[in-house]
């Protein structure tokens, strides 16, 4: 047998999953979800001087879910590249370094090449992994670190720089750091110093954080995970459903061979994953929190292969399907991807509505020009586009009064606060085309927007406008089983009356 073709069969896995990778990641790389014009803005404020700030009408808020990726952007920014672009191509780069990593651990947890290879098949396969690389958010960052930690740890082999990034990579970083070090003082016990700096950038930047906004915790942990528990327990378990026999899986394999390495893999997983639970999921498609969550998985699969029977070998393959069919490249996307096609705007994160709100950004600036206050549901592109614009984030992302509201994530809002800020413009979604049955705003898209418009001082105080932008956009499997294929929606403009 030549030694060209047990190369090609002991990495051919490896090789497929590179260049399925390429494939995607040009595919998808035209999408950017609206959450991501959030940073954006941060960070185009950052370079006109407005550090740490998001509206000049309020004070300094941290809407932003990753310290680390903030500043990488800005310092990125300033030395000449759009912002967009730069963080495109580094989430590319931090997804392919996933990649590697997800190779790498399934190597150091036994598997073969051929192993190995197939788990990073199986990931590059992964709708959510290259959804989220080019969409500008922090995730590919995140899972890459995350990946490459627990290698560190499992050898006590550089693994304080990735550690350490954790702590300043998500909002849940400081507690994910927290019980990190715990756990390798533990199991590991390297020299204590070596925990102190890994803890540095995370002490560094809650010193900064109370100094600057005042408060323990990111803005985002107060709009989004301070609901009630046990509701978002169970929205957190739904979530996490496609990768619970995997992860179930990999425990019962560990009871089998009592493994440390397998153990703290694990471990981590388990770390990640309950806080995934206990903060309710999330409810952007694609399932970007579950990256990092999968690569770990699919190592471990790969490493336990080998330690399994001939029988639960068999098992292992059945389980690998559930992950498969929920979270693969659609169907419907996989002509585009090899004729190079592009991605059609409507199976976008939120559609083309960025590409309206861009659009509706230039309408307003001819109509409404000056400086004016206008309040938002969706604050991601609309806001970064009129960047000499304040804003109101009615949702309380980057709001720390409405943040701080009772109510579950994307159900607290504040009318009345929002209503004696007197914004100049309101911006509104409805689900039903305006004038429909002599009705110009339709409720159902959000109940923030519902108790806004049903609140009496609103039609005393503000008028609809001819601003008028309809969307679209395509759910992905499975949340068309519950919700349907296409969804159409519209979005309005409503203006304070003259002299009031």
């Amino acid at each position: 047998m030549s030694d060209t073709f047990l190369h090609w069969r002991r990495h051919g896995w490896l090789l497929l999953s590179l260049l399925l990778f390429t494939l995607c990641s040009v595919y998808f790389y035209g999408q950017t979800g609206d959450d991501s014009y959030i940073y954006f803005r941060y960070v185009e404020r950052a370079l006109a001087g407005q550090w740490w700030s998001w509206s000049s009408h309020i004070e300094p808020v941290e809407g932003y879910s990753s310290p680390f990726w903030y500043l990488l952007l800005v310092v990125t920014a300033k030395l000449g590249v759009p912002v967009i672009t730069a963080a495109k191509l580094w989430g590319l780069l931090f997804a392919l370094l996933t990649l590697v990593g997800c190779y790498r651990l399934a190597r150091v947890l036994g598997a073969a090449s051929v192993l190995a290879g197939f788990a990073c098949t199986v990931l590059s396969l992964n709708q959510g992994f290259h959804y989220w690389a080019t969409s500008g958010l922090e995730t590919a960052f995140y899972a890459a670190i995350y990946v490459w930690a627990c290698i560190g740890i499992i050898q006590l082999r550089y693994w304080v720089v990735p550690v350490m990034l954790i702590g300043v990579g998500r909002p849940e970083g400081m507690i994910l750091l927290l019980a990190l070090l715990l756990c390798i003082y533990w199991v590991k016990r390297p020299p204590p110093h070596w925990l102190l700096l890994a803890a540095l950038p995370t002490l560094a930047w809650l010193l900064w954080r109370l100094h600057i906004y005042g408060v323990p915790l990111s803005n985002t942990y107060y709009a989004k995970a301070t609901g009630d528990v046990s509701v978002q327990v169970q929205r957190g378990l739904m979530y996490a459903l496609p990768v619970l026999p995997l992860f179930v899986g990999a425990w019962l394999l560990w009871w089998k061979t009592r493994w440390q390495a397998l153990m703290i893999t694990l471990g981590m997983v388990s770390l990640l994953l309950g806080i995934i639970v206990a903060g309710g999921g999330d409810w952007m498609f694609h399932y970007r929190l579950l990256v990092p969550v999968l690569a770990l998985l699919l190592a471990i699969w790969a490493g336990g292969w080998c330690r399994l029977a001939s029988h639960l070998q068999h098992a292992v393959w059945a389980v690998l399907l559930v992950p498969a069919l929920l979270l693969t490249v659609q169907p419907e996307h996989w002509r585009n991807i090899v004729t190079l096609q592009p991605m059609p705007l409507v199976y976008y994160q939120e559609g083309n509505m960025t590409d309206e709100s861009i659009k509706l950004a230039s309408a307003i600036r001819a109509q409404y020009p000056g400086k004016k206050l206008i309040a938002v549901n969706h604050a991601g592109a609309l806001p970064w586009a009129l960047p000499e614009y304040d804003f109101i984030d009615m949702a309380g992302l980057n709001d720390a009064h409405i943040a701080r509201r009772q109510g579950a994530v994307h159900r607290k809002y504040d009318v009345d606060y929002v209503l004696a800020s007197k914004p100049d413009l309101i911006v509104l979604n409805t689900r039903t085309k305006p004038g429909t049955d002599g009705i110009w705003y339709h409720p159902g898209y959000w109940a923030g927007e519902d108790a806004l418009v049903a609140h009496p001082d609103f039609a005393r105080f503000y008028q609809p406008t001819a601003l008028v932008y309809p969307w679209d956009w395509v759910l992905p499997m499975p949340h068309r089983w519950i919700y349907g294929r296409e969804i159409r929606a519209w979005i309005l403009v409503y203006e304070r009356k003259p002299g009031l």
